[in-house]
């Protein structure tokens, strides 16, 4: 079997490997690896990957059924460390991944990745005919769909984030419909930006991908989301998933407590570091 970097031109071949809206959010920049028989037409993996900051993060790997245990996947993700190992700049190759992906802790084990799972990491399953209304009590600022704010608006919101330390800001930027589905809404105050959710189409159903409020409006908050889900139900099947993540027990408690989870999951993180202590590369991210 042959091992080689791909182009997106290339992918028709490997389209057997990954799900179709995969390869819409594939940006130029993109690590793509394959894994191909003799016969260029029998693609057997393929590994996609982009650089985050600090780290390479793993977006997609995937081996034919048939062609499992035979050193594939771990071929791929050789070739993908010892590129970026040259990089001074790069920290090391992350991957994410839940409980029902079992045996991909014993894989990247065996690739000598560090997997650890911290309490409160989680990822949640409901609805969108299931998700509730939330009460919305004391003054909101004004709530509108991502797509009828001034790109003006976005670009100045989008470079705050990208220079602050905001908690959980490593999101798709700019913001707008081309990385977000139109129904992802923000809330504006004396027309500056003040909380988004932001909601991405993925292959299992819809995900709400980024909630922040960064005003002392609390209600905020549950304004956008009541927003963005009335907006989902006038194109989306009230049985459409709709997945959410948590990185808190305290959030997870809230939402356990108050929407109707179908499925929920622990978020693993397999981190392969470039020649540093593992707690110490742990730690500044």
């Amino acid at each position: 079997m042959a091992l080689t970097l791909l182009t997106p031109l290339d992918l028709t071949k490997f389209a057997h490997l990954y799900p179709d809206e995969l390869l819409d959010q594939i940006e130029a920049d993109e690590i793509i690896i394959g894994y191909a028989e003799e016969d260029p037409l029998k693609a057997t993996g393929i590994l996609m990957a982009h650089v985050e900051e600090l780290e390479v993060m793993i977006d997609w790997l995937f081996v034919d059924e048939d062609y499992r245990r035979r050193g594939a996947g771990k071929a791929m993700l050789n070739f993908l460390i010892e590129n970026c190992e040259q990089i001074d700049e790069l920290g090391g190759v992350s991957i994410i991944f839940t409980q029902e992906h079992e045996s991909m802790k014993g894989f990247l084990d065996a690739c000598e990745f560090f997997v650890i799972f911290e309490e409160g990491h989680k990822g949640f399953e409901t609805t969108l005919g299931d998700f509730p209304k939330f009460p919305v009590i004391g003054p909101v600022g004004e709530v509108m769909p991502i797509t009828d704010v001034p790109e003006r608006e976005l670009a100045r919101f989008s470079e705050a984030v990208n220079n602050s330390a905001i908690p959980g800001a490593a999101v798709d930027i700019p913001f707008g419909a081309a990385n977000y589905l139109p129904e992802s809404t923000v809330v504006l105050e004396d027309g500056k930006i003040k909380g988004v959710c932001l909601m991405e189409e993925k292959d299992y159903g819809l995900s709400l991908s980024w909630a922040y409020n960064l005003s002392s409006e609390a209600s905020n908050f549950p304004a956008l989301l009541n927003k963005s889900i009335k907006l989902l139900r006038k194109k989306y099947d009230d049985d459409t998933v709709l997945g959410l993540a948590s990185l808190s027990a305290k959030v997870d408690e809230i939402i356990e407590t108050y929407i109707p989870v179908k499925k929920s999951s622990e978020i693993y993180l397999g981190t392969y570091p470039f020649g540093i202590d593992f707690d110490q590369y742990y730690n500044a991210i």
